[in-house]
């Protein structure tokens, strides 16, 4: 027997040409989106585009990438980190 369908379902279609060398903010980000496994990246995009448009990241300082030492690293992402809200309901 089949599962049961859960509704409709939608087919969403994001460009995926991204020109790697206009920043360094964007060579670091397909470093990251390089390195995740490929059956999570899709999942793993639409989580975040759900909590961005929900408001649900909050709102961190800008940080500026280039040659930064591993502290400042860590302070920025543990700022991003805080600001984050995730309700289970």
């Amino acid at each position: 027997m089949a599962a049961p369908k859960k509704g409709p379902r939608r087919h969403l279609f994001i460009n995926p040409y991204v020109y790697p060398d206009t920043s360094k903010r964007v060579d670091k980000a397909l470093a990251w989106w390089d390195s995740l496994p490929s059956g999570e990246r899709t999942k793993i995009a639409w989580e975040l585009i759900v909590a961005a448009a929900n408001g649900e990241l909050g709102v961190a300082q800008a940080v500026m990438i280039g040659d930064q030492d591993a502290e400042r690293d860590q302070a920025a992402l543990e700022s991003l980190l805080a600001n984050m809200v995730m309700d289970e309901d």
